[in-house]
């Protein structure tokens, strides 16, 4: 058997990334085609497989690793015309990119994993919001409705659709009017708890873009002054700087060892994400015994066991989630249920559910 892994592109290493190295340990020998890899990162891939790693020259020009949402309507011409004839089975890896378009020959099958329906296509939260404007929308509706085209024939083209959680369940049956199966992503699991302690301050730990909430986090902490330490780095760091109060830290990108000191510390992670797809992050901190408050909506809904593992604030809103952190100051949660609970979300499970459904489909 001859298979591919397509994934959309390796800019940052976020929660599709993990997923597709995930993808290459437990599919070591097949070929990998990812039109642009931050030359950053490449390494790291090329550590891992055996197969042959396919990219185009966007990878070669910097440019596009900042702007790399200008390739979306490029790349649909990509996935279509690539030759993928020499393969049995072709494993997508997809979100906003799109490369579940790919098309595959009738003898083979095609699997896409899908982390979500690109979200700039429709009414959810996006960092396009600018689209919704009518004046604008107006000068892009010929562009949009042939995107939008082009994304339902891209939920029709696979075989078989893997959904990250049950809210992307929801958003596939919504979008291409199938059902998908339900595989959740691996996670990278701690062994142990953080040490038994309250914690000295509450963590933020994620891209810094519009949906993921940081600006709410930031307000929030500094009406409170209450110690918040905000972990990545993205577009939206010159502004939260600039309404931050002095308990607020900043440490931006912050590697493994680092991390793990942040993490002994931390007495409860804040996700605000809207409408978040899974939410990898708030299993991670789980795992080591750290619940997480965060906004009732999408995948969270899913990671979250409400008074268990955490609790959820309702309005997206700076007083609801203050009201939120008030609570959580005067409760009390179980480190081992937390760590029990991520234990679900393990590699292992993962690999074991994968392997089952490619086995299953190659036999057919």
């Amino acid at each position: 058997m001859k298979m591919a892994i397509v994934h959309d592109g390796f800019l940052h290493v976020g929660g599709a990334e993990k997923v597709l190295l995930n993808l290459i340990e437990i599919f070591p020998k097949a070929d990998l085609f990812i039109p642009i890899i931050n030359k950053d990162y490449k390494s790291k891939i090329e550590n891992l497989t055996k197969g042959k790693i396919h990219s185009t020259f966007f990878s070669k020009i910097s440019f596009f690793y900042k702007n790399a949402s200008l390739l979306k309507p490029l790349l649909i011409f990509y996935w279509e015309k690539l030759n993928l004839s020499e393969y049995d089975l072709v494993l997508s890896s997809s979100h906003s990119f799109n490369s579940k378009l790919v098309n595959v020959p009738k003898s083979a099958i095609h699997i896409s994993y899908v982390y979500t329906p690109p979200r700039y296509l429709s009414t959810q939260f996006n960092e396009f919001q600018i689209l919704n404007n009518k004046a604008i929308k107006l000068v892009f509706d010929p562009l949009l409705n042939w995107l939008k085209k082009k994304d339902f024939e891209s939920g029709r083209n696979p075989k078989i659709l893997i959904s990250i959680s049950k809210e992307i369940q929801k958003r596939i049956r919504n979008t291409y009017n199938r059902n998908s199966l339900l595989v959740y992503p691996p996670v990278e699991l701690s062994t142990r708890t953080t040490k038994i302690g309250d914690g000295k301050y509450y963590l933020f730990f994620s891209r810094l873009v519009k949906q993921k909430g940081a600006e709410l986090a930031v307000e929030a902490f500094t009406t409170l002054n209450l110690p918040l330490v905000v972990v990545g780095t993205g577009p939206e760091l010159k502004k939260l700087k600039s309404i931050a109060g002095p308990n607020i830290i900043f440490k931006g990108f912050v590697k493994n060892k680092e991390l793990e000191k942040i993490f002994a510390n931390t007495k409860a992670l804040i996700n605000c994400s809207i409408e978040e797809d899974f939410g990898m992050v708030t299993i991670e901190v789980a795992s080591r015994g750290i619940p997480t408050i965060g906004f009732f909506s999408g995948g969270l809904m899913e990671t979250i066991i409400n008074k268990k593992t955490g609790i959820f604030f309702r309005q997206y809103t700076v007083k609801s989630l203050t009201i939120a952190i008030k609570k959580f100051e005067i409760m009390k949660f179980n480190k081992n249920e937390c760590h029990n609970f991520a234990k679900r979300f393990s590699k292992k499970i993962f690999e074991v559910k994968m392997k089952t459904i490619v086995n299953h489909y190659l036999k057919k």
